[in-house]
């Protein structure tokens, strides 16, 4: 009877492996689950792969070398893998048939996932310099749940703010949405990266100034009342290249029948009218946005940033068109927002709702007021794109959020 069970199990972890690894197969992990380890023992080392049930006693938990009944050295790891166990009270069978060097590597990964956390660590605490406009800025973190049971984010402090939310971004077809929420799920064995165009932590109300290589303390609270206190950096802010990005159709830059010249009337971040017919003989960029963005704004204007660094000189002349969607973004605001961006030669532009609007329609692009009920005010879900407009005031090329800033720099350059 226990013959036929170890039979079973071997064919059911035979079925999981698909015949082998093959030649491209290398990694730990990938030789565990291609030869059928995960059948009994479970994708995450757990004993709780599709086969348990068929034996009388429990898989091991790979991740606890004292539940272990061999040797618990990698060498006395990859033995148990050649022979099998046989004592009569488990199914683990033999696998003579797998090369030493791959089962050396399958006992190496195996006595790793016995050596991971078993809590919560936080790791890569940092922050880009705060927005001195609003007093807002995103912080960013690492969280492993190295434990065997789901655990929630919830919350989060910090003496540098006076509030802490979460919130979680995403973008979809060059459309950034924002919201806030109340947890970020964490399953077992795995790590959830707070970043740049994703989740991230909003700090609201900022006690002081974040500049580039100062520090401070986060405080963060998870679902299972344990509480990780990690130390922050405070990092120039860089572009956050693909993050976030969708898939292009090469053939299909965007645009559509998008081709006629703008014509739109607002007002820049001097107080003076400003109409698109005053570009007729020079190329621009134009990008929607709002100052109290804590990610993906700031995160573009410095993939600009880059990109007039990247073109040289010879861009200094192509300005950025900083469109505003939001009604709280007076000239004055935009235009101490925008000195911030100084790599940039950047004009902000604002205006009424239809002026505003009437831009928004010429250029296929969306944006929506909510109220979230943040602290921080309404959260504006707009387009990410960036518009290359040509010297006849007619869009070129529409850029996608996940874009490289020296892809940008070549098509600026470029009549």
């Amino acid at each position: 009877m226990r013959a036929a069970m170890r039979a079973a199990i071997a064919m059911i972890a035979l079925v999981l492996a698909g015949c082998g690894p093959g030649a491209e197969v290398s990694s730990g992990r990938e030789l565990y689950l291609a030869y059928g380890c995960a059948a009994c023992h479970g994708e995450r080392g757990d004993g709780r792969g599709p086969a348990a049930a068929l034996s009388h006693t429990k898989p091991r938990d790979l991740r606890d070398l004292a539940a272990y009944r061999g040797p618990r050295t990698i060498e006395g790891i990859a033995g148990t893998i050649l022979f099998g166990v046989a004592d009569g009270r488990t199914g683990m069978p033999a696998y003579p048939d797998i090369p030493k060097r791959e089962r050396m590597v399958i006992a190496e990964y195996i006595h790793e996932l016995a050596r991971a956390p078993r809590g919560i660590t936080v790791t890569d605490a940092w922050t880009p310099t705060s927005n001195a406009v609003w007093q807002i800025a995103a912080a960013y973190v690492s969280i492993t749940n190295g434990g065997t049971k789901n655990v929630a984010l919830i919350g989060a402090t910090t003496p540098a703010a006076r509030v802490v939310e979460i919130h979680e971004m995403s973008v979809n077809g060059g459309n950034m949405s924002m919201r806030k929420v109340d947890r970020i799920d964490i399953a077992p064995r795995t790590t959830e990266q707070l970043q740049p165009g994703g989740s991230h932590l909003m700090l609201i109300d900022l006690t002081r100034d974040l500049n580039a290589g100062d520090t401070f303390e986060l405080t963060l609270r998870f679902d299972d009342g344990s509480v990780k206190v990690a130390t922050a950096q405070v990092r120039a802010a860089t572009p956050s290249g693909a993050t976030g990005s969708q898939p292009v159709d090469p053939h299909d830059d965007g645009l559509g029948a998008r081709r006629s010249r703008l014509d739109f009337d607002l007002i820049d971040h001097d107080g003076r009218p400003f109409r698109s017919s005053s570009l007729r003989g020079k190329r621009a960029l134009l990008f929607f946005g709002y100052t109290h963005c804590p990610d993906a704004c700031p995160m573009t204007m410095s993939k600009i940033a880059r990109a007039y660094r990247d073109a040289g000189p010879a861009a200094r002349d192509i300005p950025t068109l900083f469109v505003s969607v939001d009604p709280r973004d007076t000239p004055a605001v935009l235009k101490e927002y925008l000195s911030y961006f100084g790599a940039v030669p950047a004009k902000g532009l604002t205006g009424s709702k239809a002026q505003i609007d009437a831009v928004v329609q010429q250029l296929g692009a969306k944006y929506e007021i909510r109220d979230s009920g943040s602290a921080a005010g309404p959260l504006v879900d707009h387009t990410l794109s960036i518009y290359l407009i040509d010297r006849d005031g007619r869009v070129q090329k529409k850029f996608a959020p996940g874009d490289d800033p020296s892809a940008i720099a070549k098509d600026m350059l470029q009549d």
